[in-house]
């Protein structure tokens, strides 16, 4: 009855914490940026970097950067947020903080951790993002996808 919808982005004071999965007339699900299954597209905002946030468990602070080539230039402290490459959550929306970065000596990508914005233990109040313009994007990207 608030108008909350699947799909809608929700984040809080820190940064983001997930998407709304299921809603009905009083009640809605979320799946948390913590579930394994969970993809946010990203920037490193210092270089413009996109790329790819995924929670890899099982500390609730700690995510994955994934996609980030070898040849570019990444350190700790780097800021991660969001892409704005999806209807779902607005561009520059906070993600976290690089944490470490490695690399083996035949990989492509580097193995990046990221320090998570939002404190999920202490998590409480969130707010629900609508983006007016979702219907528009996804007919465009379903039209896009059914070209042969």
């Amino acid at each position: 009855s608030d108008g909350i919808e699947p799909d809608m982005a929700v984040v809080n004071s820190q940064g983001i914490v997930g998407k709304v999965k299921v809603a009905s007339r009083h009640f809605a699900t979320v799946i948390s940026l913590l579930h394994p299954d969970f993809y946010v597209s990203s920037l490193i905002k210092r270089s413009g970097t996109l790329c790819t946030t995924k929670w890899g468990g099982p500390d609730p602070q700690v995510a994955e950067l994934l996609y980030v080539p070898r040849h570019l230039q990444v350190q700790p402290g780097d800021t991660i947020v969001t892409s704005g490459y999806n209807a779902i959550f607005p561009p520059q929306t906070m993600i976290g903080v690089i944490k470490s970065v490695d690399i083996s000596e035949d990989a492509t990508f580097y193995d990046i951790d990221i320090d998570l914005a939002t404190d999920f233990e202490a998590l409480s109040y969130v707010y629900v993002v609508k983006n007016n313009a979702k219907g528009e994007i996804d007919s465009l990207e379903q039209e896009t996808y059914s070209i042969k």
